[in-house]
């Protein structure tokens, strides 16, 4: 299949693996996510299948993948409407992998760094809009949310307390899924000739 939506990734394989692809993804996040709110750690594990997806099919696999793992989440939970609006965090990640990855900018280690950057950034800066503007900067489902108390505690306000809370969690829980997304694309690239950007497509039969 052929689309100006899909990298090079997702155009050699055929539209049910992809399509299965995100559903697998989304479910493994979303199971994840059950699993972390019993330990209940300051991270979130919600997005390493969706990196992954970035990584091996493109940015809009990856998008859709990010947008389903919150959905999923929503149904699993209940519906308690904290998770969906999060979503835009979980498709930034989705994003930014498929677009690096689509270009040949993941292909190193410090491509990788700068991925996991860029990925830390946006889902620190788009989780702490929502959560000011939906939830006053509390949650109340998530970790992070006794790290912003404490910054709220000292003077900080609103949107810089949710922030600054979310650059540590999210460093270290985006790094986790972009180096799993790395592995994968790097795995599968020298395994199999999975494509890993636009400079390896023609090699790809």
């Amino acid at each position: 299949m052929k689309s100006s939506f899909l990298s090079s990734h997702a155009q050699t394989r055929p539209l049910w693996l992809v399509a299965a692809s995100i559903l697998v993804a989304g479910a493994l996040n979303t199971l994840l996510v059950v699993v972390n709110t019993r330990v209940f750690l300051p991270l979130f594990f919600d997005s390493i299948f969706t990196a992954c997806m970035g990584a091996l099919f493109g940015w809009l696999p990856g998008l859709i993948a990010g947008f389903w793992t919150n959905l999923a989440c929503e149904l699993v939970f209940g519906f308690p409407m904290t998770i969906l609006p999060f979503a835009i965090c979980n498709m930034s990640t989705g994003l930014i992998v498929g677009v690096m990855a689509g270009r040949g900018l993941f292909r190193s280690g410090t491509h990788a760094l700068i991925a996991v950057l860029l990925v830390t950034a946006s889902n620190s800066l788009l989780g702490a809009l929502v959560a000011t503007f939906l939830y006053g900067g509390i949650t109340g489902t998530a970790a992070v949310d006794y790290v912003a108390i404490g910054l709220l505690a000292t003077g900080r306000t609103i949107f810089s307390a949710a922030f600054l809370a979310r650059i540590p969690a999210n460093l270290v829980d985006k790094g986790i899924a972009v180096l799993a997304a790395f592995v994968a694309l790097r795995y599968l690239s020298r395994k199999f000739g999975w494509p890993a950007g636009a400079e390896q497509a023609g090699h790809v039969s």
